[in-house]
């Protein structure tokens, strides 16, 4: 067995059973299961980034204090319903707080460096904690357990479709700087299988929805969630890391299976609320 079959069949292996427990956390944990897989979720890429950003001294403060931001955060979330905007707020004040008082400890040479890994926390309180929480919001909206299973189902394919097309066939680099191995092919093919999806799930589960609605969402979150990818491709290649983890074979970190489904969750939530 070649090194690449055995890099498929992990992928495969992983994705099977990742994606059937998490279809029966989503399908039977109801509202409390999307928070609970939100919050594994963003606690993974949350520890994964940081571990990859933070470099000087008082980086356990700086690493600390987000990952138990995240527990908070969803629970608080989930028990008083508080606005994700609110959320927002409060974090980033708790974040530039913090970082204030921890300035005492630097030079005037080294200020900078502090003030960087201040701006990457915002990122991470941004990216990685708010845009979660737009899974049990969409799980919560009208058929919202079946937007939250053909928005995963659109992920997946999308992404699948990408990795083997791009592997087959694929000869035109998309952005060869950031990520040499993606091709316009493979964004090609997994934009379609996205949209294909999208299609057959609507005409099973969703047929009081508009078609043609149902299909301009799924081709922005496709777009999206590509970009998604691209972005934290343009992470790792500035850090020069191949991939943000290994907790998930074959695919590497939870930033690298979860970027494009984070990046394009807002984008579904929004769309599914107010455009359907």
């Amino acid at each position: 067995m070649t090194k690449k079959t055995s890099d498929f069949g992990l992928r495969v292996m992983t994705a099977l059973f990742g994606g059937t427990a998490l279809v029966l956390l989503i399908v039977y944990g109801k509202v409390w299961g999307s928070y609970l897989l939100a919050g594994v979720m963003s606690f993974g890429m949350m520890f994964e980034f940081l571990e990859l950003v933070l470099s000087k001294k008082d980086r356990a403060i700086k690493k600390g204090l987000p990952l138990v931001c995240v527990p908070v955060v969803f629970l608080v979330s989930y028990f008083l319903n508080i606005e994700i905007f609110i959320l927002f707020i409060m974090l980033l004040f708790l974040v530039f707080c913090v970082y204030l008082f921890l300035a005492k400890g630097y030079t005037q040479s080294n200020l900078l460096t502090h003030v960087n890994e201040m701006m990457f926390s915002v990122y991470a309180v941004s990216y990685l904690v708010i845009f979660p929480l737009f899974l049990p919001e969409l799980r919560q909206l009208n058929s919202g357990l079946h937007w939250v299973v053909l928005f995963f189902l659109m992920n997946w394919f999308g992404d699948s479709f990408a990795y083997l097309v791009g592997k087959a066939i694929g000869k035109h680099k998309l952005y060869s700087l950031i990520s040499p191995k993606k091709t316009v092919e493979g964004a090609v093919a997994g934009t379609i299988a996205t949209c294909l999806i999208a299609w057959g799930y609507q005409s099973v589960f969703l047929s009081q929805f508009s078609l043609i609605n149902v299909l301009v969402l799924a081709l922005v979150v496709a777009i999206v969630s590509q970009l998604g990818d691209l972005f934290e491709s343009l992470l790792k290649r500035a850090f020069k890391v191949k991939d943000s983890g290994n907790v998930l074979p074959g695919h590497g970190g939870f930033l690298d299976r979860f970027d494009g489904v984070v990046f394009s969750l807002p984008v579904m939530y929004t769309g599914v609320s107010y455009l359907l």
